[in-house]
């Protein structure tokens, strides 16, 4: 029932107003967490309201070179994307891409991610020739980082044929997204397999 989950989520988020003010990065935690759920009810504006005070907590809690920090501004910058504040949106995924890099390097999931994040701002505006070459830079990172047959690689082709589906590039995508499945259905065959192996036999 979600009207009963807004009311425990409003009751939760009045607490830490008071129980937590010595523990900012708890109290961060679970105001992102709330933020998570407040966007998954649609309830947007109290979402970005828990997603800024978390970030305000773990700036203050570690600083501004953290990989928390990273993560609440990306968290932050797509609750503004679907506010369509754009803006503020792109400020933010470039700060988070800027310190993940910083942190990270060039070969790093956590940079891969922010990429795509940015990407899909860029897809959002429908400025595909941007959105399509951030989208390649993470695919590429990712399969460096993962190789080419992993769960994150699958969603970076999903992600770059969707783009190019949208642009008209439909022969590409296509391949894109069958590579895509062709992973996922591996998977899924080793963890059935992995499966039968552990299950008790009579």
């Amino acid at each position: 029932d979600t009207t009963i989950l807004r009311d425990i989520l409003d009751k939760t988020a009045r607490r830490l107003d008071t129980e937590l003010k010595d523990q900012p990065a708890v109290e961060a935690e679970l105001r992102s967490t709330i933020g998570e759920v407040y966007s998954t009810l649609g309830e947007l504006q109290k979402a970005e309201a828990m997603h800024v005070s978390a970030l305000a907590l773990r700036r203050k809690a570690f600083g501004n070179e953290h990989p928390d920090v990273a993560a609440s501004a990306q968290t932050l910058a797509k609750v503004f994307r679907t506010e369509h504040k754009l803006a503020e949106s792109e400020a933010l995924y470039r700060e988070a891409l800027e310190l993940r890099r910083k942190l990270h390097g060039n070969e790093h999931p956590d940079v891969a991610n922010a990429l795509a994040g940015l990407a899909a701002l860029f897809e959002w505006q429908r400025k595909f020739v941007e959105a399509e070459a951030l989208f390649r830079e993470a695919l590429a990172m990712q399969k460096k980082v993962d190789g080419n047959s992993h769960p994150r690689v699958a969603s970076a082709l999903q992600a770059l044929a969707y783009c190019l589906r949208k642009e008209g590039k439909l022969d590409e995508a296509e391949k894109n997204l069958r590579e895509a499945l062709a992973i996922r259905r591996s998977l899924q065959a080793s963890l059935s397999a992995r499966r039968r192996k552990m299950s008790p036999r009579d």
